[in-house]
């Protein structure tokens, strides 16, 4: 009778344990879909670590279930223009570079955040390999290539300031243009959203 009571006991403990684990997934995915909504038959998650909100964008390719996180949600980018096929240029090489001007000094930490969630898109859902550039040579980082839209044969996409916030297909490379680093950032954004057929064009 002992060894059967002691059985029921580690088996209800067990159960309770379940149940308890149980409710906590059942919490954590109903917190997950918490303000999540459909842009153009996309599921946009907000995601807040408690001091920055991000977006995670859920699309299906080939049957298969992928994930594409901004900064900025598409409803907020998809006034940015983007001129020319970017897609069929990104998916037509087989190595990309991001490059920016060196030695601009309101190019910093935020412009490489940029590239970065360029580089991790491409080559985690395209399998296209990226890599940095400038678009000077700069002696502090003589290993990084110099690449300009006339003077490369790879893919070739630049981070750069002017007075509008646009991604465009020119002279053989990408050019994302911002105001400022943060409307760099924007047509990141908007170029990523691109890159997955998100944002559609108006009918």
């Amino acid at each position: 009778m002992n060894n059967e009571h002691k059985i029921k006991k580690i088996f209800l403990v067990v159960v309770v344990l379940f149940l308890l684990f149980l409710g906590t997934v059942l919490v954590k995915q109903n917190l997950a879909i918490e303000g999540a909504y459909l842009y153009n038959d996309f599921k946009v998650q907000p995601v807040s670590n408690g001091k920055i909100t991000t977006y995670r964008v859920e699309f299906i390719h080939n049957g298969n279930p992928y994930y594409l996180n901004s900064r900025n949600p598409p409803n907020l980018v998809d006034n940015i223009s983007v001129i020319g096929n970017v897609k069929d240029y990104v998916l037509s090489k087989e190595k990309i570079f991001v490059g920016i001007n060196p030695f601009d000094p309101e190019l910093r930490g935020l412009t490489a955040l940029a590239g970065l969630s360029i580089d991790g898109f491409i080559e985690s859902f395209f399998g296209i390999p990226v890599f940095s550039s400038f678009t000077e040579f700069d002696s502090k980082h003589p290993d990084i290539p110099v690449l300009t839209c006339d003077k490369t044969k790879d893919g070739l996409i630049i981070l750069e300031l002017a007075n509008d916030t646009s991604v465009s297909l020119k002279n053989n490379c990408i050019l994302v243009h911002g105001g400022n680093e943060i409307d760099i950032i924007r047509a990141v954004d908007r170029l990523n959203f691109e890159l997955i057929g998100i944002i559609r064009p108006p009918k």
